[in-house]
């Protein structure tokens, strides 16, 4: 089982979820504008979150600088993470 534990989301929240290194790095800097794989290592666990926070979100909002640089990705959830 990828994920044991209560699973619950208030009906009225703001969520946000960012890829950090272990040192706090959010991003590699200008001549690297979409730096989120790079620095989480596409690492099943942290692609099964994101997956999770997508397949249940109104909305998946990005920045200008990443949408230039990846401008065919899809932010759905199972893009994100396959099933299992």
């Amino acid at each position: 089982m990828a994920y044991a534990g209560d699973l619950g989301f208030s009906e009225h929240c703001l969520y946000g979820n960012f890829v950090a290194s272990l040192d706090g790095v959010v991003a590699l800097g200008p001549e690297y504008p979409s730096s989120g794989s790079a620095i989480s290592g596409r690492e099943p666990a942290d692609r099964f979150v994101m997956g999770l926070l997508r397949a249940f979100a109104d909305a998946v909002l990005i920045g200008a600088g990443t949408l230039r640089a990846t401008p065919t990705h899809r932010w759905t959830p199972e893009h994100v993470c396959l099933p299992m």
